[in-house]
């Protein structure tokens, strides 16, 4: 019989996780359902056969599922071979699992007594028909619980993830797969609102122990890797972006027009456009790529396409004589729901002298080497960030690309080439304005601010001085480095 639980715990501790398994097993009502899956991994010293556990002599990194460590029988332990980080240890003991209900625990994660009792008793009568369906895997729902992270529920995070198995073998993931660790948990949340499958838990206190704010608690060099600056940057950029495109509903739309790019492809077109003000696409066809990029884009697409199909491409005649319906009169129907889209029916050439410069361009229109030639140099020039294709590795794309481009990109697991022109937008999300008339007051303030943030490498803070008011050329004087965001 499988277990009713399962506990979902990454470890990046080798001296700490069996303090918290300890915990979680001795607080169960009833620990013969609770399946406790351990998540490990070499790069963070772990090794097999590391103190404190049972392990048979098949558990190695190299056969990373299904070993059974303990004396309980619903112990296990897999290790993680993926990139080290929160999320791939999460997604590597969710895959490992079999419990009805997934717990995401961490080694600063604590239970409350009798927790699992506690979670049944969010269920509405547990003899209702609904409440039966939950509990036998035909239905999705998350649990919101608190864990006393401040202000977690005014900032749309759920930091100790609950979800039914029905939700996980749906999207395939407990955390989307792209985050390191940085807004996996305000996408857990977002995407469970937006399904509507939140079940409200929040009287239930799980004790986050985080040296952030709690004073008991060590900064150390797993949780300096978790709260890096490049793992909340990319985790912002995505964030954003799988907003957009409604936690991937938009991108199964697009998936449904008939077109050549894989899913892959289109999230890559979908992401880079959210950090795009304007994108061209060269070559739509019926509207797959056009609706991923407008699905991500917060400004213009602009779609250049003759709509007629490529006089070279048997296979765009046989298409458009199987569809008695125009060409663009699809593509408009497929895009209608994105008032973004500025179509421009015509040859990429023809376009050039109507569609304005982008920071995006797309180029998938005829393959042939000539015309990949001219589209790339015509375009090149009204390109600001990034240029881009399909069909990488047809050869007269290919000739053509690097001809005149050079050296490129390719995005991996597709057939897309880049070429980035410059470096996407890293301007600060916030400027603080302070002009001062007190040279002796103006550092508190600044301080004050700084201290207060919660992502004070987000912010630029603009000091504006004025001698008439007292202030010397060294105004910044005590800063033995002056802050980049500092000016």
């Amino acid at each position: 019989m499988k277990p009713l639980f399962s506990i979902l715990h990454t470890s990046a501790r080798p001296d700490k996780w069996r303090e918290i398994y300890d915990a979680w097993i001795s607080a169960a009502a009833n620990p013969e359902q609770v399946e406790y899956v351990l998540c490990v991994d070499e790069r963070w010293g772990f090794e097999p056969g590391f103190v404190g556990l049972r392990i048979p002599s098949e558990c190695t990194p190299e056969m990373p599922y299904g070993s059974r460590f303990g004396e309980r029988a619903r112990d296990l332990v897999t290790w993680n071979t993926q990139r080290r980080c929160y999320v791939d240890g999460v997604n590597t003991a969710a895959k490992a699992s079999t419990g009805r209900i997934l717990i995401v625990n961490a080694d600063d994660q604590w239970p409350c007594e009798g927790w699992d009792e506690a979670l049944l008793n969010v269920f509405p009568k547990l003899a209702r028909p609904e409440a039966k369906d939950w509990l036998e895997n035909r239905s999705e729902f998350v649990i919101a619980v608190s864990t006393g992270t401040p202000t977690e529920h005014e900032r749309g995070i759920l930091v100790m993830p609950i979800l039914s198995r029905a939700r996980y073998e749906r999207l395939g993931y407990v955390l989307y797969p792209e985050y390191e660790s940085m807004y996996s948990d305000n996408d857990f949340c977002a995407h469970a609102v937006q399904d509507g499958c939140v079940l409200d838990a929040r009287h239930l206190l799980f004790p986050h122990r985080h040296p952030l704010f709690d004073p008991t608690a060590k900064m150390d060099k797993a949780y300096e890797a978790q709260n890096r600056e490049e793992a909340f940057r990319t985790g912002s950029v995505l964030f954003e972006w799988r907003k957009r495109i409604r936690f991937g509903d938009a991108l199964k739309e697009a998936e449904q027009i008939q077109g050549w790019m894989n899913p892959r492809e289109l999230a890559w077109l979908s992401l880079h456009a959210s950090q795009m003000d304007s994108v061209t696409e060269i070559g739509c066809w019926k509207g797959r790529s056009t609706v991923a990029l407008a699905a991500g884009c917060k400004g213009t697409v602009f779609a250049v396409d003759t709509f007629q199909g490529t006089a070279s491409e048997p296979e765009h005649a046989e298409l458009l004589r199987s569809n008695p319906n125009p060409l663009f009169n699809q593509f408009s129907e497929n895009t209608a729901d994105y008032p973004n889209i500025v179509e421009f029916v015509g040859t990429s050439l023809e376009a050039l002298q109507n569609v304005p410069a982008s920071d995006m361009v797309f180029i998938d229109a005829d393959h042939s080497y000539e015309a990949v030639k001219a589209d790339l140099e015509a375009w090149l020039p009204k390109t600001r960030k990034l240029i881009c294709g399909h069909d990488a590795w047809h050869d007269p794309v290919h000739r053509a690309v690097r001809e005149v481009l050079g050296e490129v990109s390719f995005a991996p697991g597709t057939a897309i080439w880049y070429k980035r022109l410059m470096e996407t937008d890293k301007r600060p999300v916030f400027s603080i304005l302070h002009t001062s008339a007190r040279p002796e007051k103006w550092r508190e303030i600044y301080d004050a601010w700084i201290t207060a943030a919660y992502r004070p490498e987000d912010l630029e803070y603009i000091l504006c001085a004025d001698k008439r008011w007292g202030f010397k050329p060294d105004v910044l004087r005590g800063f033995s480095q002056v802050p980049g965001w500092l000016k």
